[in-house]
């Protein structure tokens, strides 16, 4: 079962609690500095529960660097939409704004929609003041002059938002900035988001979903309230650089939370092991340094959650001590690599190599094999049941050497006996039933997941140590690997979108990258679309 195996390689992944802060401030050469620049750092908090979201533009005639950024995907995709901006905004805040100034910065301030009939704001700069208060007062809305800005909307709204809006939004971005204030958000739409997850609870269980799939959607819906409560402000940022188009988010946690400290617990990454990875690594390969810090109970605790519905236990208790064991000795290096072809539905591929430093081999492959042993036990009461289906889970120790490394085997096979013709065949098609070789060594822990997975963490064990080649990354790779270093990202997720579609279908970018890290105090996380 793929979902299962990469749900339990992610826990495994995320409470690394080395120090790593000395190394943080130590980071910084003039070049990355001017990188995070770019990132932007303004941080407005919200004077007013009112306030939901903001919307900064440098100029109401188009909406600067979102242009350019869709330009560099689709070259003279952005000229059929900046006509339209003007004729959007007049019609968003409803009234006339030929009175404003519309190639001047113009900012929105929204609110909650429950409470007003028209839940936003505009802050222009007035052209024609007399003209632009006149078409206010003609649509029913209130003005504000100040600072040589106006802020029109429905007169409630302008008065409990005029601070906030006069006081962060007057000075303009270099580009189109969003802001979020999810614990507002929230408040507004809690019971909407609870009425939410209890219909798809309802959708599934009317569907035939199993009682641990509703578990899990109220585990993600306390995930999700939890995130909110402890978020300040979310920015948004399109830019671009070196032809690429970035879309990049700052979410910056309020002091003493989770989010907090997982933020601190980030640094730069070196991706000391993706030179360890096979010299033939895939389409989609994730690398950096994986480190929790102070969040790592509460992390711990949620996930502990989720695989108690993945991986029933009697013990839950004694499930989580023994995935501690295996925490404790991950020290947050990780890479991994993975081909995936689905350009025939009916016959896809499929197979993932990863890589995970260890402070302690030994005590790691303890840790993994009382796991699978407890997992495999627990399957010979009968098959284990995962979102409805049912499966065999088999283990064994020491079923190959590899250069002096001991190999276990790890394999699931679906219980096909009670499906229908048509969806054994589904089932079949989408190679359900999986194995997974994995090894502890030196500094590292190695799994291999294919239906040759024999063979790979053979060259996989082979290129960790240095007896074949490694992974040099080359191209758009080594360009989104050099960018996320410059930023000081701590994570890199890069995906060959070409890879994935069939030669046939022409693809409008290539490379996609997301980075991951902090940067004063503030979870950072980008996204970067290059042709």
């Amino acid at each position: 079962m793929r979902i299962l195996l990469f749900c339990v390689l992610a826990l495994s992944m995320v409470f690394s609690t080395s120090s790593c802060k000395k190394e943080a401030k130590d980071k910084g050469t003039s070049s990355e500095k001017t990188a995070e620049k770019s990132l932007g750092a303004s941080r407005p908090v919200a004077k007013s529960d009112a306030v939901i979201a903001t919307v900064q533009l440098p100029t109401g005639a188009k909406i600067e660097g979102l242009a350019k950024a869709i330009d560099n995907i689709q070259p003279g995709a952005s000229a059929a939409m900046i006509p339209g901006v003007p004729m959007g905004l007049a019609q968003t805040l409803g009234m006339d704004l030929s009175g404003a100034d519309l190639d001047a910065p113009i900012s929105v301030v929204i609110v909650n929609p429950k409470k007003h009939g028209k839940p936003l704001a505009m802050l222009v700069s007035p052209k024609d003041k007399s003209a632009l208060e006149s078409a206010a007062k003609a649509a029913g809305l209130a003005y504000v002059g100040k600072k040589k800005l106006a802020l029109i909307g429905e007169a409630a709204v302008v008065e409990s938002v005029q601070d906030l809006a006069f006081a962060n939004l007057a000075t303009p971005p270099a580009e189109m900035v969003a802001r979020i204030y999810p614990s507002v958000l929230l408040a507004a739409f809690k019971d909407d988001l609870h009425e939410a997850f209890q219909n798809m609870n309802k959708l599934m269980s009317q569907s035939g979903g199993s009682s641990g799939v509703q578990a899990m959607m109220l585990a993600y819906e306390e995930m999700v309230v939890a995130i909110g409560d402890q978020t300040e402000v979310m920015e948004m940022r399109v830019g671009t650089a070196n032809g690429a188009s970035d879309f990049l988010f700052r979410v910056i946690p309020k002091a003493g939370t989770t989010m907090a400290a997982l933020a601190q617990a980030q640094v730069a990454s070196p991706h000391a092991l993706l030179p360890k990875l096979p010299a033939a690594s895939g389409s989609f390969l994730f690398s950096g340094d994986l480190h929790a810090g102070a969040a790592r109970q509460p992390i711990v605790d949620f996930s502990m959650k989720i695989m108690s519905v993945i991986v029933p236990s009697k013990d839950d208790e004694m499930m989580t001590k023994l995935l501690e064991t295996w925490f404790d000795a991950f020290d947050g290096r990780v890479a991994f690599s993975m081909d995936m072809d689905i350009s025939n539905p009916q016959t896809p591929k499929f197979e993932a190599t990863y890589l995970m430093g260890s402070s302690d081999p030994d005590k790691m492959r303890k840790g993994w094999r009382e796991i699978m042993r407890h997992m495999a036990s627990r399957a010979k009461e009968g098959p284990a049941e995962m979102m409805g289906m049912k499966f065999d889970i088999k283990f064994d120790e020491k079923v190959l050497e590899v250069d002096g490394v001991e190999v276990d085997r790890y394999q699931t096979k679906l219980d096909l006996s009670e499906m229908s013709e048509g969806d054994r065949a589904v089932m079949a098609a989408a190679q359900m039933d999986q194995r997974m070789h994995m090894a502890t060594f030196d500094d590292v822990a190695i799994m291999s997941l294919s239906d040759n997975s024999e063979v790979d963490v053979k060259s996989a064990i082979e290129a960790a140590r240095g007896k074949a080649p490694g992974f040099k990354p080359t191209g758009a790779i080594a360009e989104a690997l050099a960018r996320s270093k410059s930023l000081n990202e701590s994570l890199l997720f890069t995906m060959d979108v070409s890879a994935l579609a069939p030669q046939s279908i022409p693809m409008p970018f290539k490379i996609v990258s997301l980075g991951f890290g902090q940067d004063g105090g503030a979870l950072t996380m980008r996204m970067t679309v290059r042709k």
